[in-house]
């Protein structure tokens, strides 16, 4: 977008902007430097945001069991290995399924019930991901904890649509779903087996979850799309767009006001306003790409500072 200055005016000034376009190009480069050689320019934020949503964040989480929770005997020094790695918060992806590292793959477990599964293995590939076992582990992950539900013979028919999984849930930790509890519904208007829930899911369609009468849930996971997108990635997309157009309007109400700081010698402003970083819902910075200045801007409280690219350069040198 480009906004010029009304004519007569004392000060002239132009400005390109387009912060929107910025936010998804720093998207797709931050996937393409994690090694997502496939990721599209197009999709990019929303594949970074499903990316997002499918991750486990690598910190320290207590590991408690469902009363139900049983481990075959053989797979015993497997399961405390998992354990010790989510207490010392190492990183848990390389007991994932291999679409996890499938850039455009969605989960529909995850994004119906937010319920992860890991394979239950002490044999890695030489990528140093486990080799897929005879056996999964489900359990629903918050910042602190991990509740570990059950563990299920991958061949179990209708396995990632097992309603036991939620209600293993429920009856040991009915608080986590408390909040997608629907408070007037008692019950659904015929109940629906797991393979008919598998169908549903693979026709993209939503439903609810009843786990018994006046028990009845709904977007656990956030949803999904009619396309099989995670709601979740969705909304946030969304969000950080609005917030960047929000963001974009803010510096085109003030660009007299920024033109006459930045260039305060001149008698004409141009200038090309591109997007750094967004450290908050209200923090902003950008670079004045023709001056080479740095803004920091609060949205929130309207508190602004101007740096000089050397003021950050020389941070980061001292940092390293």
């Amino acid at each position: 977008m480009i906004c010029e200055s009304p004519v007569p005016s004392s000060f002239l000034w132009r400005l390109e902007i387009n912060l929107r376009d910025d936010f998804d190009e720093i998207c797709y480069h931050a996937l393409r430097r994690a090694g997502y050689k496939d990721a599209s320019r197009e999709k990019a934020v929303y594949q970074y945001f499903n990316l997002c949503k499918r991750s486990v964040e690598a910190r320290p989480r207590s590991v408690v069991y469902s009363r139900e929770f049983e481990c075959p005997e053989s797979y015993r020094l497997a399961l405390e290995e998992f354990e010790e790695k989510v207490r010392k918060g190492e990183s848990l992806r390389p007991f994932m399924s291999d679409k996890y590292r499938e850039l455009n793959y969605d989960d529909l477990l995850l994004n119906d019930w937010n319920v992860y599964h890991f394979h239950l293995s002490r044999q890695y590939k030489a990528d140093g991901s486990v080799k897929r076992s005879d056996y999964e582990i489900f359990a629903f992950i918050t910042d602190e904890t991990m509740y570990m539900i059950q563990i299920y013979h991958h061949r179990t028919e209708d396995l990632y649509s097992r309603q036991e999984i939620m209600r293993i849930l429920h009856d040991n930790w009915p608080g986590l779903l408390e909040p997608f509890r629907l408070q007037d519904a008692l019950e659904l208007s015929k109940p629906y087996s797991d393979h008919e829930l598998h169908q549903i899911r693979q026709s993209h369609a939503m439903t609810l979850l009843q786990i018994r009468k006046g028990q009845v849930y709904g977007m656990i996971g956030g949803g999904y799309a009619s396309s099989g997108y995670s709601g979740e990635a969705l909304r946030r997309v969304d969000y950080w767009h609005d917030r960047c157009n929000t963001f974009q309007q803010v510096f085109i109400e003030n660009a007299d006001k920024i033109g006459r700081i930045l260039f305060r010698d001149k008698e004409y402003a141009d200038m090309r306003i591109g997007l750094l970083g967004i450290t908050n819902n209200d923090d902003v910075i950008v670079m004045e790409k023709n001056s080479g200045y740095i803004i920091h801007l609060n949205i929130k409280n309207g508190d602004g500072r101007v740096y000089s690219q050397a003021y950050f350069e020389d941070i980061a040198q001292k940092r390293n």
